[in-house]
């Protein structure tokens, strides 16, 4: 590969010195020695950049050089492949370059007629542009230059970006400097090329890194997680086989442990339920069933089932507005998303104190709100919080129960409603509101 690129390189610089040699043009060495020199200077620059924005940073510098252009711009292929999105820019106002950071691929411009044919642009006056572009062209700085060369960057046939310059006098482009900028522009699309495929081998292993983090992080809390409710349901049932033996199996211990052994299992079960959901999301097997719902109806019931699960620590309260109205949802994964908060209401709140849940019935949304006084969310937990096994730092600290799941399993149902959910606090120690927005 090296050896046949060495092979292109030198038949092309042979080709430009020949074009000098045969023009005597004053502004440039005819010499096949100088002209080597002058790539090799290119190929050195090039190798010191390693990152796009470095590597963009050359292509301008040596394109505007290399042709004393007033002004340089070089804009890459989007992801998709339909804008082309300018990377770097030198010589033009501010004002001029903001408002076309995106140029699509389907507008008139000499840009996007060179990603789509691949082939350069050569204007030499204003004229000769109206001719070529008689519908306008979206161009940066059209009205202030004059001349213009646009270049594509290629690689194995595929466009990866354009490098246009503008002059601010017309002029004529000799065939040597077309070819020579030519030849720069493959070692530039080469470097571009290069630079991509390292940033794009470095964000995969650092994505992999994080996966492998989380994937570790997920198994020793949900391995704790699992592991406290079955010791719970092993100690009760060891318990009373033990008193049983001893014939001291009264109803209030039979009673006691029972209760211990349904709570732990009810523990399994909601983990289980959450590592199910996590699965459903992510192979987008999430189903919801609609159906129109009275919303003050069902959020009574929900509360009336969660007052019953506190202790007197906790003061439950529940707002709803008499024009609640309805909503289109599915009854069962709103309720689970609303006993999940309350549930978190609770258990961020050791001590106890008050939780709140109120309806804002507006014409459009209804808005859902689960207030508590507990430990409360820093600024930048206020987002991390819903993502998939991430818990706030004062929840790790105070050693509160959790695998990180059931936010995030929240805001994915919340947002499959067509709706919004976020967290609201301000700041450590001084409560928390977990808001739902569903439309109407």
């Amino acid at each position: 590969m090296a050896e046949a690129r060495d092979l292109w390189q030198r038949k092309r610089v042979q080709k430009v010195t020949n074009l000098f040699e045969a023009e005597d043009d004053a502004g440039y060495s005819a010499g096949a020695v100088v002209l080597l020199e002058r790539l090799q200077r290119v190929t050195a620059s090039l190798a010191r950049a390693l990152t796009t924005d470095q590597v963009a940073e050359v292509i301008v510098t040596q394109g505007v050089t290399t042709l004393r252009a007033s002004t340089g711009m070089l804009g890459c292929l989007s992801d998709e492949g339909s804008e082309i999105v300018i990377v770097r820019s030198t010589g033009f106002p501010t004002e001029v370059i903001a408002p076309v950071r995106r140029i699509p691929l389907t507008a008139p411009a000499p840009a996007t007629e060179v990603a789509r044919t691949r082939k350069s642009l050569w204007i030499e006056s204003p004229e000769e542009l109206a001719r070529r572009f008689p519908e306008g062209t979206e161009f940066p700085g059209v009205a202030f230059s004059k001349a213009w060369a646009v270049i594509p960057l290629v690689v194995n046939e595929q466009i990866l970006g354009v490098l246009s310059l503008s002059f601010r006098t017309p002029r004529t482009f000799q065939a040597s400097e077309r070819a020579y900028t030519e030849t720069l522009a493959q070692q530039w699309a080469q470097a571009l090329d290069r630079a991509r495929l390292h940033e794009a081998e470095r964000t995969a292993r650092q994505r992999a890194e994080v996966a492998i983090r989380s994937r570790d992080e997920f198994l020793s809390i949900a391995a704790h997680e699992l592991k406290t409710p079955m010791a719970g349901i092993k100690a009760a049932a060891q318990l009373m086989a033990r008193f049983l033996d001893r014939g001291q199996l009264d109803a209030d211990r039979l009673r006691h442990y029972t209760q211990t052994i349904t709570q732990s299992t009810d523990r399994l079960a909601a983990l289980t339920n959450d590592l199910l959901d996590i699965s459903r999301i992510q192979s987008g097997r999430l189903e919801l069933e609609r159906r129109e719902v009275d919303l003050g109806k069902l959020i009574r019931g929900i509360a009336e089932r969660f007052r019953d699960q506190l202790d007197d620590r906790y003061d439950l309260q529940v707002v709803i507005p008499t024009d609640a109205g309805s909503v289109r949802v599915d009854p069962s994964r709103l309720e689970q998303v609303l006993v999940n908060l309350l549930d978190n209401a609770a258990k961020y709140s050791p001590d106890g104190g008050t939780i709140r849940l109120s309806i804002e019935a507006r014409p459009e949304q209804v808005i859902l709100r689960v207030s508590d006084s507990g430990i409360g969310l820093s600024a930048e937990a206020r987002e991390t919080i819903f993502q998939p096994f991430s818990r706030a730092s004062n929840a790790i600290r105070e050693c509160l129960p959790g695998m990180g799941l059931g936010l995030y399993i929240c805001r994915t149902i919340v947002e499959r409603h067509g709706g919004r959910l976020w967290a609201e606090s301000p700041g450590e120690n001084q409560g928390t509101t977990m808001v739902i927005e569903l439309p109407r």
